[in-house]
């Protein structure tokens, strides 16, 4: 067996706002005004979407060094969709979400076949895909090949 990683974050926060220390890097995690935050920055939802897709983004281009693929861009729109009675308290709804499709376009000379390959490959290798599999998240990619 490998030796395992650890990941280490620090916390604090101010009313809503959190600052999120990873590494010698911050990260402003808030809430909009109209929730009672100061709108400094991404709600951790938004965060998680963005977590999803630069998880996937480093994946896809490890894997495509790997498979010896020319992938120039990668651009992702990631739209999460949840039940907010949920996180109001109702038992009887997923706190998380429910569905997240994702648009991926990618730029490369490669034929279709070998971004279906890259496809496959990001989705057994992504940590934070398979994640949002675990939890039963039915997530919805779309990759397009753009010139």
């Amino acid at each position: 067996m490998g030796e395992k990683r650890h990941y280490k974050i620090r916390t604090s926060a101010k009313d809503i706002t959190t600052t999120v220390v990873a590494q010698e890097h911050q990260l402003i995690m808030d809430e909009p005004l109209k929730f009672g935050g100061s709108d400094k920055g991404p709600t951790p939802l938004h965060a998680i979407l963005g977590t999803l897709a630069s998880c996937e983004s480093i994946t896809a281009f490890a894997a495509a060094k790997a498979m010896k693929l020319n992938i120039e861009e990668l651009t992702f729109e990631v739209i999460g969709e949840l039940d907010p009675r949920g996180m109001k308290g109702d038992p009887n709804v997923k706190t998380y979400f429910e569905k997240v499709e994702m648009t991926i376009k990618i730029k490369t000379t490669e034929p279709i076949e070998n971004i279906h390959k890259l496809k496959d490959k990001v989705e057994e290798r992504c940590p934070v895909y398979n994640l949002f599999k675990a939890a039963d998240v039915k997530v919805i990619q779309r990759w397009e090949k753009v010139e």
